[in-house]
């Protein structure tokens, strides 16, 4: 054995540790999952009694969240936050699985959020939700999410323009 023969061996071993190290980084990175805010509705802009009590105006929100990434998740909490004043007065969602699977939940404490807890959520699945939202004033948003580590939502705007709100997602600090 030559000494060619042990450096052609050494830098083989090493070019392919380190085309597997460049490999692993692009997998491992922060992937984003989609938000896209599908349509706008109003239901009442003056105060009215609603099935859930009164409320001063009634919004009608539509979401689809695609799984863009490149891993199947097993696990994950998604957070819609509104307004403080706002209350969620209803949730439904539509996926493969079925109607409000999975379920909305808002609970007592707060009413302005309503958490998704999505298992088996596999490559290009979608989950549409459709929320009924109380007594919003400036129409800010946040979506967050929880459970899943190098995730991260993006909020993409695909409402058609007949809608003339102005609709921003801030940051849960801002809410």
């Amino acid at each position: 054995m030559n000494y060619s023969d042990i450096a052609s061996f050494v830098s083989g071993g090493l070019a392919g540790a380190t085309l597997k190290h460049f490999v692993d980084i692009y997998r491992n990175r922060i992937q984003t999952l989609k938000c896209y805010h599908t349509n706008d509705e109003v239901i009442s802009t003056i105060p009215a009694v609603f099935s859930t009590g009164q409320h001063e105006n009634l919004y009608s929100k539509e979401f689809k969240i695609k799984n863009t990434t490149n891993q199947d998740l097993a696990t994950i909490n998604i957070t819609f936050s509104f307004e403080p004043v706002a209350e969620i007065t209803k949730v439904q969602t539509e996926s493969k699985w079925g109607l409000d699977i999975p379920k909305g939940n808002v609970y007592p404490g707060k009413k302005n959020e309503c958490v998704l807890k999505i298992k088996n959520f596999n490559r290009n699945d979608e989950i549409e939700v459709l929320m009924e939202i109380a007594n919003l004033e400036t129409h800010n948003f946040n979506i967050q999410e929880s459970k899943c580590l190098g995730i991260k939502i993006k909020w993409v705007d695909k409402r058609k323009k007949k809608v003339n709100n102005s609709v921003r997602m801030v940051k849960k600090t801002e809410l």
